[in-house]
């Protein structure tokens, strides 16, 4: 006779079920909690290992799953002496019928707090009480994108499709990372291509063709930062020492009003083709982490590798972000454990806005790649025009109804040369001289600023500073303040008094890259109070600045060996 495995037993009329058997069936077909890092009380998540092929599953859509095996298990196994033989007396047999009608009353609370927080936990780490699970991860250089068909590997040399049998032995995949598509690469260009290429156009002044389309010209250096840039959010691989969010915007925005329709959001949400991605709208983001900021991200799991905030407004900022970005990402669900993904495991950010978003220095520049997108589609937008136009792009980009295999097969290799662009050049910064003058403007000058201050700052460095070799001696504070305030006579001296113009001037070099302020304090830190410079007697000091010249990195050469 067989061993039964039957969770369940009959007596009289009464079935019962046994919580310790059926907690022993679901690790039999291979249920289990994963832990994502070494707190044993953070949250954890259900899976199924399927084959190696790892699924997630919550409380409901493991009720779900036992329901469904049941119901499509054979009456004869329900037989005394088969699989799912009756448990107890055998004047008593329960059905299939029997056992799933009281199944079906069984709480999926019940379920979570008796079963599933009792089954065996993993780790990718072999934490402490915990399995070790092994997980197939790609590497700094290595891109593994995993279709129905086969492995696509992606190195800086080449783009190979590869059998699935490749992956074998070589650790568990989450369903999320299997495309469920076949793929067949494709060199040509695509829709997908043409679409990103026309989103980088700007109109040029000097042109005025009858065909609005020819005014229109592609910025080469704009295109390259957005091609590496889509290139690191495809691949899965977190580099410490590249833990940056990519900043989609619009070249025309301005701090007081939008500017949208270039493309930019499409092009950033297309990732969610390559791998799991959650989407945070943008104009509900919370800044407070006490005001239900904290459960913002509460749709992340272990298997997401992108965020997506997206259309972010002028109140956004930025340096929420930062933990995040650079360090282990905190989920919060209410209800339920803070769960902690490691900084090698978390997803990565994205970003979309049609303003222009304050964010001040250093801090914000080495945590974010911009992408300035052109006004080509902001232009077709206003005259009427549409993206499934057939002088445009046809159809509708990126929907299954419209999209052919042969637009799939290009749109995915686009992707896969963008990703071996990125390997082999890292990201590369566009210039972005737009958005920067004008981020320059509102973090100096405030919404409605009219650009003064900041250009005679601008002036000050480039002439004066220069030409009386203020940048090896330096100048005192005061005679820098009252140079700026006799040249500006519509200021108000009541409010550019010489703190506002000293935390001003300050910010303007700190977003300056090409410029230093005291560097001889460089050992202290990076705040305007570490980098102080006081000369004089004691009772009778100055504030002096020295501002220097820097070599400025135009392209961020990360080392991808």
């Amino acid at each position: 006779m067989k061993k039964s495995r039957a969770f369940w037993k009959q007596s009289k009329s009464a079935v019962t079920i046994n919580d310790y058997l059926l907690r022993k069936f679901l690790l039999d077909v291979g249920f289990g909690q994963f832990q994502v890092n070494d707190k044993r009380t953070s949250d954890k998540s259900f899976f199924k290992d399927d084959n190696g092929i790892l699924k997630v599953y919550d409380e409901v859509s493991i009720k779900s799953w036992i329901r469904n095996y049941f119901e499509n298990t054979a009456d004869d196994e329900f037989k005394n002496g088969n699989v799912f033989g009756h448990i107890g007396s055998d004047e008593f047999q329960c059905g299939k019928d029997d056992m799933l009608s009281k199944f079906q009353s069984y709480s999926t609370s019940k379920l979570k707090s008796s079963i599933l927080k009792d089954l065996e936990i993993y780790s990718e780490k072999g934490f402490t009480d915990t399995k070790k699970l092994r997980l197939f991860n790609n590497k700094r250089n290595v891109a593994h994108i995993i279709f129905k068909n086969g492995v696509v590997r992606i190195t800086k040399d080449s783009i190979k499709m590869l059998p699935m049998s490749e992956l074998k032995g070589k650790g568990s995949i989450w369903e999320s990372s299997i495309i469920d598509k076949d793929i067949k690469y494709d060199d040509s260009k695509g829709l997908f291509e043409k679409f990103c290429e026309n989103a980088m156009k700007y109109k040029n002044p000097d042109k005025n063709h009858d065909d609005w389309r020819k005014n229109y010209d592609l910025r080469k250096d704009h295109y390259l930062g957005m091609r590496t840039g889509y290139g690191f959010m495809i691949h899965t691989h977190n580099t410490p020492d590249v833990s940056k969010c990519v900043y989609h915007i619009d070249a025309d925005a301005e701090p007081d009003k939008p500017n949208g329709g270039n493309g930019k959001s499409l092009v950033m949400k297309s990732v969610k083709h390559y791998k799991p991605l959650v989407e945070v709208a943008g104009d509900r983001f919370r800044q407070n982490m006490e005001e239900g900021g904290r459960f913002q991200f509460s749709n992340v799991d272990v298997d997401t590798k992108f965020v997506c905030i997206d259309d972010v407004i002028p109140t956004f900022k930025f340096q929420t972000l930062f933990s995040f970005i650079t360090g282990e990402m905190e989920i919060e669900r209410k209800g339920k454990d803070i769960m902690m993904i490691p900084a090698d495991r978390k997803p990565k950010f994205g970003v979309t806005t049609n303003y222009v978003v304050p964010g001040v220095g250093t801090s914000h520049r080495r945590r974010q790649h911009v992408v300035e997108f052109g006004n080509y589609w902001n232009f077709m937008n206003e005259i009427g025009e549409s993206v499934s136009d057939k002088r445009h792009i046809g159809k509708d980009l990126l929907e299954e109804w419209t999209m052919t295999k042969k637009d799939w097969n290009q749109f995915y290799s686009y992707g896969f040369r963008c990703v071996q662009e990125y390997f082999q050049k890292g990201l590369v910064e566009s210039p972005n001289n737009t958005y920067a003058k004008k981020l320059l403007n509102l973090t100096i000058e405030g919404v409605g600023g009219s650009g003064e201050v900041t250009r005679w700052m601008e002036d000050w460095c480039k002439k004066e500073r220069l030409e009386k070799n203020y940048h090896f001696d330096g100048i005192s504070e005061l005679k820098l303040y009252k140079k700026f305030i006799s040249e500006n006579n519509e200021l108000d001296p009541a409010i550019w008094d010489v703190k506002k113009f000293r935390e001003s001037f300050w910010t303007f070099i700190d977003m300056k890259p090409e410029y230093d302020y005291n560097p001889d304090n460089a050992k202290k830190g990076r705040t305007l109070t570490d980098r102080r410079w006081l000369k004089g007697s004691a009772g009778s000091q100055e504030r002096w600045y020295k501002i220097t010249d820097v070599k400025i990195k135009t392209v961020d050469k990360t080392t991808m060996e």
